[in-house]
């Protein structure tokens, strides 16, 4: 077959409405899904839990049907589902790839309806603690308090104990340990871990902070300090930091001594 012929048997028309289709469907997601569905949230009221996941599932939605839509242009889709339904074997195999796709995609939809987060939220899902900031079809994805973003399939999201840190109120619990030297006054330990506390404008008044003995160890007196953060004002780690620093300028006036692991050496 020479070019000539080639370009004549070439079915512009399927490639035209091919393209015009997709074209389409580009339009559609990005004028008016990514567009207009922001300007649809506000007078419908929907919280922004809703937006960004329901953005990537129209999206999903408009491209699926787009795909549809071609492989009728070309004729393919009646000899796809044909391949799909007499697919056997490789349509079981195929079905155990799927599966966990699937079960994210409806996970997402569960999360959406169930609401046990919301974009924003601080969550603590499989071990990880961080902010919402996005919920997608497949996933969801956590930004940790030292700026690392995790994703968890919506999957393990949906069937994994989650803590909502901001569901009533947006209050996290820091926990801080301490040791100090076994001829340490006590009292004044307290005393100066309870001023430190008090004094610091990130750290809520209500509930109190607890300061309290926590274990005797191999070179130090151990003590724990509880106290609680406004997630959405402050980070965690950063009044953690400021705290700690603030704790060991005040032992250092105070002549408390934090003791280190050390070895004595006696020659006879």
């Amino acid at each position: 077959m020479d070019f000539e012929s080639l370009l004549v048997s070439l079915p512009y028309v399927q490639v035209a409405q091919a393209l015009a289709v997709l074209i389409g469907a580009f339009i559609i997601n990005r004028f008016f899904i990514q567009r207009h569905l922001d300007r649809f949230a506000r007078t419908a009221k929907l919280e922004e839990h809703y937006i960004k996941p329901l953005k990537n599932i129209l999206t999903f939605l408009v491209y699926v049907v787009a795909l549809f839509i071609i492989l009728s242009i070309f004729g393919l889709r009646g000899s796809v589902e044909g391949m799909l339904a007499g697919a056997g074997f490789a349509g079981i195999v195929v079905g155990f790839a799927a599966k966990d796709i699937l079960s994210n995609f409806i996970g997402g939809f569960v999360l959406l309806a169930d609401k046990p987060f919301r974009v924003g939220d601080v969550v603590e899902i499989a071990g990880v603690t961080g902010r919402v900031d996005d919920i997608s079809i497949r996933s969801t994805r956590l930004e940790t308090f030292d700026g690392e973003y995790v994703t968890i399939p919506n999957a393990m999201a949906m069937n994994e104990i989650v803590k909502n840190r901001s569901l009533k109120k947006p209050q996290y619990r820091v926990r801080m340990n301490i040791g100090v030297d076994y001829d340490s006054d006590l009292q004044k330990v307290i005393k100066v871990c309870s001023d430190i506390l008090r004094k610091t404008e990130e750290i809520e008044k209500k509930p109190e902070p607890i300061i309290a003995f926590d274990s005797f160890g191999d070179s130090s007196i151990n003590f724990v300090l509880y106290f609680w953060v406004n997630i959405k004002k402050n980070s965690p780690l950063a009044v953690k930091t400021k705290i700690s620093q603030e704790i060991v300028k005040r032992f250092r006036k105070e002549k408390i001594k934090i003791p280190f692991p050390h070895i004595e050496i006696v020659k006879d």
